[in-house]
């Protein structure tokens, strides 16, 4: 019988160990050598095929001289794992999932979104911040979105409510180049959307967004966004109840092609498309 892997937030920290041996410029084995382990034993570490011991990343910090960085990010992912709700960082998250579901209701997920819409979602979003801090966001989504497009990252299917591509942030030409940049993506296959017409009666996408990824031989795990950032789900109970909902807005939502008219038109021209 398989047995199942740790929970996906220690491959994180199996990326994290793994950027830090690289940049040692060290192997597995040379990093083995220095910790008394074997370099299937530090592989298995940084596939998060098993959870170190807190001695061995206290070791692998002098090894690499992170001081102290490895031993604070493992106490960290114990943390998490034991009180996932704490968790605030799913774009380090998100690149080790094998396959992401995510609907919302409002607007366009982060990965999926150009600069000029981004800054229009998040200058809004956030009064009184500085405009430097809003642009570095920015570019953070935007590095968030070419980290999940390329051919190592995960599937990714979103389902949307159609008012979030009938909304004009940022003005008509932030929108038709966001609904642009949706049709390209569409085209090339690296994701795959759907809409829930507002004509849909016992509309069943009311609720916030809520993401579901999927880790190969990893227990799955949920994550559902609030005004504040979002909440991880890791209990079986609350999994289950979001891919109950989950199933019924796939069964509500229309496939969109690259041709759909709610991408293709022009907005305000196609405003009612």
């Amino acid at each position: 019988m398989s047995q199942t892997l740790p929970s996906a937030l220690w491959m994180c920290f199996g990326a994290r160990l793994a950027d830090a041996r690289t940049e040692a410029g060290l192997t597995v084995g040379g990093l083995g050598d220095l910790v008394g382990e074997s370099a299937e034993s530090i592989a298995s570490v940084e596939r998060a095929h098993r959870r170190p011991s807190r001695s061995l990343v206290e070791q692998l910090d002098t090894a690499l001289d992170a001081d102290g960085a490895l031993t604070e990010a493992w106490a960290g992912t114990v943390q998490d794992e034991a009180f996932p709700r704490r968790f605030d960082d799913l774009a380090a998250l998100e690149v080790h999932a094998d396959h992401i579901w995510e609907h919302q209701s409002m607007t366009v997920p982060v990965y999926l979104r150009t600069a000029d819409y981004s800054r229009a979602v998040l200058g809004p979003s956030h009064p009184g911040t500085p405009a430097e801090t809003v642009e570095e966001w920015v570019r953070e989504e935007v590095r968030r979105g070419a980290a999940l497009a390329g051919p190592d990252a995960p599937t990714l299917r979103v389902v949307l409510n159609e008012t979030a591509l009938l909304r004009p942030f940022g003005g008509p030409e932030v929108l038709n180049a966001q609904r642009d940049a949706l049709a390209a993506r569409i085209a090339s296959g690296s994701v795959e959307l759907g809409i829930i017409p507002e004509a849909t009666p016992n509309h069943p996408g009311l609720s916030p967004g809520f993401r579901v990824m999927t880790f190969t031989g990893r227990p799955r795990l949920v994550y559902a966004f609030h005004a504040l950032g979002g909440t991880l789900i890791s209990d079986d109970e609350g999994i289950g109840h979001c891919e109950m909902l989950m199933d019924r807005i796939i069964a509500a939502a229309l496939p969109l092609t690259p041709t759909a008219p709610l991408l293709t038109d022009r907005y305000p021209d196609g405003a009612d498309a």
